[in-house]
């Protein structure tokens, strides 16, 4: 006899629910075995990010059962500063620039290292106020985008 749609609906949910699980048991077991790792790598990133300062931040998150480190440095007076060279000092030191993007429109720099196999990432936002930094528009462009209605017969 075939099953109802509802008990498909629920037996898929189910295998779903069961995947969620098996996943998060592979992202704990991968903690586990570089626990060490990541311990050092933490313990050398909070030297260089004082997470008790106003606008600095430190995280750590799974991708694809790999450790991903995440910096934020906010409020920056300038990407000159202190707070931001230090940091990135440190990453120079332990790792690999592998890439660099700006955001011009949000006063922003992103900066991906790779430390030991890991990524880190570096985001560091200049205020709004800053005396040393400020958007300057350097140009304009005009975007055409289509407008739809629904018609029927």
């Amino acid at each position: 006899m075939a099953k109802s749609i509802a008990s498909q609906v629920f037996a898929s949910a189910l295998n779903d629910a069961q995947d969620d699980v098996r996943r998060a048991r592979n992202k704990v077991t991968a903690l586990k075995l570089q626990r060490k790792q990541i311990g050092r790598l933490l313990r050398t990133l909070s030297m260089a990010v004082d997470t008790n300062t106003r606008g600095n931040m430190l995280h750590m998150w799974m991708s694809d059962n790999q450790p991903v480190f995440s910096i934020a440095l906010y409020h920056l007076e300038g990407f000159k500063s202190m707070r931001l060279e230090s940091v990135l000092w440190m990453l120079e030191t332990i790792g690999t620039l592998k890439d660099q993007k700006e955001y011009a429109s949000c006063l922003n720099r992103d900066y991906t290292y790779e430390v030991d196999g890991y990524k880190v990432l570096l985001s560091a936002y200049v205020s709004d106020d800053s005396a040393t930094c400020r958007k300057i528009v350097v140009g304009t462009e005009t975007v055409t985008t289509p407008k739809y209605a629904i018609q029927c017969d």
